[in-house]
């Protein structure tokens, strides 16, 4: 018997022993076991036609892999649905344990319902029935249900069943599948007037800065495996958030994201301000003229501080003290390199995730400023839905939380990828240079997939 079926089995018993305990508890509970190391893309691979989800923090110190759905909670675009993070903190019991919700939102809720993003709504978020995840050393395979005392074996029954058509095995790396044609929207030449006529308006304001994007078509010789996809992202894009969702078995979202929106630890929040953006050098020499040019570029740094300054207001606001760092500093991952701030403070009472999203999305970095302004602004320029490109995007549980912005990230349906790229635009942007911008960015995806 393979470790991974040895762990099946142990969750099996581990299951059998708390439904045959006295006084269970009604609410969601997660039993779990030591589980062995995983490949996990290649994992979720291996189990295809079930929603499914992965996360990876930057920095690797977490991992989550999950198959299936204990719950979900869903609101709809272009309804009022109430905020299925206030539903998921109604559910949440510090005495489950490690429970997570993971999921997302699209970048405008006020967005109509767009056809390629009809599974995942204005935001959903999905409680995985099993999950595999490693914090630091330390593997776990785990089950999650919301129990019911008076169920009986019934459930357990249940349980067990689907623990069955839970797969073991790790599916096998092969190429991708050929690349046959690419379609950029808007074109260069629709880019350059869409930038030219934004940076008109800029200059009439009150509109300083707005974050254009770009979607670009992939169509594949037949459909690849989003997991395995992600798995050569990862490779290539080691340092960044990690993500992938399938929330109905077929189209899935993700992505190889530099920037953390926030992260929370009881009441202590983690966020950042980055902006800025220049390709790595090919010596160590090339590589410190780039960062230092990154760092003394009046256009970048006035970029960067419309994202610090709105952090920082946000922050005030959410928290009874917090701190940024004293220095802007570069944050250098494989490809690029970016302007970086951190901040951390203290939450006030109050202060919940739905309240932390509304204060922190869209900041400058993907929208722009004035906030309302970008807005409209990318609304009337973008020929394209964003749906959750450059959305909040992580887990939530009840002791904390951890969302990415979304963004270096593609939808991936049947045999086709958009991949979504953007950019500042402010008073001195370039309309080609900026153009090379989203080419720079979207270089890492297309290294993966081959393309021309």
């Amino acid at each position: 018997m393979g470790e991974f079926a040895a762990a099946k089995e142990r969750l099996v018993r581990a299951l059998e022993a708390h439904f045959a305990a006295p006084g269970r508890r009604r609410g969601l509970q997660r039993v779990a076991v030591a589980a062995p190391e995983v490949d996990l893309p290649r994992w979720l691979a291996a189990n295809p036609g079930l929603p499914r989800c992965y996360w990876s923090e930057r920095g690797g110190r977490f991992e989550l892999a999950g198959v299936g759905v204990a719950d979900s909670v869903v609101a709809a675009a272009g309804t009022r649905d109430p905020d299925p993070l206030a539903a998921i903190e109604d559910r949440l019991d510090p005495d489950a344990g490690e429970v997570r919700y993971f999921g997302g939102q699209a970048f405008d809720g006020r967005a109509a319902a767009d056809a390629d993003w009809a599974a995942f709504g204005r935001s959903r978020f999905t409680l995985p029935r099993f999950a595999i995840t490693r914090a630091g050393g330390t593997w776990e395979l785990a089950c999650t249900f919301a129990d019911d005392p008076g169920q009986g074996r019934q459930a357990l029954r249940q349980l067990e069943a689907e623990l069955t058509h839970l797969r073991t095995g790790q599916r096998a790396l092969a190429p991708l599948p050929a690349v046959l044609d690419r379609a950029d929207r808007p074109d260069r030449a629709g880019w350059v007037a869409a930038v030219e006529a934004s940076l008109a308006r800029i200059e009439r304001g009150p509109l300083q800065k707005v974050v254009l994007a770009r979607r670009t078509d992939f169509r594949f010789a037949e459909a690849p495996d989003a997991f395995l996809l992600l798995h050569r992202l990862r490779a290539e894009n080691p340092e960044g958030f990690h993500f992938a969702y399938c929330p109905d078995g077929a189209a899935t979202f993700l992505g190889a994201s530099p920037e953390r929106l926030y992260r929370r630890e009881g009441r202590r929040i983690l966020s950042e301000a980055i902006a800025g953006t220049r390709r790595r050098g090919d010596s160590e020499r090339e590589d410190q003229a780039i960062g230092d040019a990154l760092l003394d570029s009046e256009k970048d740094r006035r970029e960067h501080r419309f994202v610090a300054d709105t952090v920082g207001r946000a922050l005030g606001e959410l928290c009874r003290t917090y701190r940024a760092d004293p220095e802007v500093s570069l944050l250098k991952l494989a490809r690029l390199q970016h302007l970086r701030r951190g901040f951390e403070g203290t939450l006030r009472g109050q202060a919940d995730d739905v309240a932390i999203v509304a204060a922190l999305h869209p900041t400058p970095a993907v929208a722009g400023n004035p906030t309302a302004a970008a807005v409209a602004e990318i609304a009337h320029r973008e020929p394209f839905s964003r749906g959750w490109y450059a959305g909040p995007l992580g887990w939530v549980g009840p002791r904390g939380a951890d969302f990415t912005v979304a963004i270096r990230s593609g939808l991936l349906a049947g045999d086709r990828l958009a991949l979504f790229t953007g950019a500042g635009i402010v008073r001195g942007s370039r309309p080609i240079a900026e153009w090379e911008e989203l080419e720079n960015k979207l270089a890492g995806f297309v290294r993966v997939i081959g393309a021309p």
